[in-house]
């Protein structure tokens, strides 16, 4: 289920999308996102299901941020090669 932290995290990992297009689709008021983007205030929860169905059709479920976090050790062994001019 959509929540208004899973949303703003989608929205701020995708800045190309554009808010007003989204709040049309949705069916939802001008500034929405906006203010909930600049934490000035939150989505009422009466939007998510619109904004569910809105969002999906750019990228979003429910799983999206649920990945594993990748960890990777690297050794950079270094030695030193000696070269002869001649």
């Amino acid at each position: 289920m959509l929540t208004h932290d899973k949303l703003v995290k989608f929205l701020r990992a995708k800045p190309a999308l554009n808010l007003s297009q989204i709040e049309k689709e949705a069916g939802i008021p001008s500034k929405t996102l906006h203010k909930a983007l600049t934490n000035q205030k939150e989505v009422p929860a009466k939007h998510f299901p619109a904004l569910d169905a809105a969002l999906r059709q750019y990228g979003y479920s429910e799983n999206l941020f649920d990945k594993a976090t990748v960890i990777s050790v690297v050794n950079h062994k270094g030695g030193l090669v000696k070269l002869r001019l001649r």
